[in-house]
């Protein structure tokens, strides 16, 4: 990004977007290097960024990881730092306000990505409005998403939340926020299934 985008401001990454993504692996595609399946694997975070809320997915926190040995192919790096996530911010004793059907909606309207689409977008974009645009300029993600969604499993999310109570943690994810994590991932599955499918 700092090298394609004059001025690029490493500490806000406010340049930071989609589409200088997308031309900087075409160029590294037209001199012979080659990231394997980089644009699945940006459909895939960031529908994750989406299901979880993360905010946070600036330049410093996705990468490419280069080999000697596999020549001109790389590959992107595994997802990683994905802490601004999952209501992290929300007390304790706030949460019971987002039974609050429309509490819980305006609190899912107002998270934004890190990312603008275009680097003279004024705002970052929200989470659904990406994966729109992307499925919109690539037809084929569309398809992906959607087998991605019908994975999900809600009862699956419930018992992994359940099992991370138990850690013997100094402070230990409560079954409280369990609960409440499962209910803002699950609706805000909802929302980008009812406006994918």
């Amino acid at each position: 990004m700092v090298s394609i985008i004059h001025g690029f401001d490493r500490k806000k990454g406010r340049q930071h977007n989609f589409s200088s993504i997308e031309k900087h692996f075409s160029a590294l595609k037209s001199v012979g290097f080659h990231v394997f399946d980089w644009l699945n694997y940006w459909c895939d975070m960031l529908l994750f960024d989406a299901l979880i809320g993360n905010t946070d997915r600036h330049q410093d926190n996705w990468g490419v990881l280069w080999n000697q040995n596999t020549g001109n192919v790389a590959y992107m790096a595994p997802v990683f730092d994905n802490g601004t996530s999952l209501g992290y911010e929300i007390l304790e004793s706030k949460m019971a306000n987002f039974s609050n059907p429309a509490r819980m909606q305006a609190y899912i309207n107002k998270g934004r990505h890190h990312l603008r689409w275009h680097v003279d977008d004024e705002y970052q974009s929200q989470h659904l409005d990406l994966l729109m645009k992307l499925s919109e300029r690539h037809p084929a993600l569309k398809d992906r998403i959607k087998n991605k969604l019908a994975l999900f499993q809600d009862e699956h999310l419930k018992a992994m939340m359940t099992l991370c109570t138990q850690y013997p943690v100094n402070i230990p994810l409560s079954q409280a926020r369990a609960n409440f994590v499962c209910e803002l991932v699950n609706e805000r599955f909802q929302i980008i299934r009812n406006k994918i499918i």
